[in-house]
């Protein structure tokens, strides 16, 4: 299984983190540390006769109050101040409301 694994700094405040796993399939988490939101991504390559390639995606965004595992976003914060950096301080906000909302990403 071939997988490439890369972080970059879209602005101070947010990370970008891509998957590739096996040519075909790219997760990408968007972490915004200003709108204290993460946005998982999955993006699917798949081949077609007549066509060629297709993809679909789809994305889900998740506050970071709602993100059971919080040290996920210790780590890309602490990733984002590497890469040069200035998010806000991580805190727990327990008033956001627990929901998240399912997009579709169409080609």
């Amino acid at each position: 299984m071939s997988e490439e694994h890369e972080y970059k700094k879209v602005d101070d405040h947010t990370l970008l983190e891509t998957k590739v796993i096996m040519r075909r399939n790219r997760l990408m988490r968007l972490f915004d540390f200003n709108a204290r939101q993460m946005v998982v991504a999955m993006q699917s390559g798949q081949y077609d006769d007549f066509s060629g390639v297709t993809s679909t995606g789809t994305a889900t965004v998740f506050n970071f109050a709602d993100v059971e595992g919080q040290q996920v976003l210790k780590d890309a914060h602490a990733r984002l101040t590497e890469l040069g950096g200035n998010p806000p301080a991580l805190e727990r906000d327990d008033t956001v409301r627990k929901h998240s909302k399912k997009l579709r990403l169409d080609p």
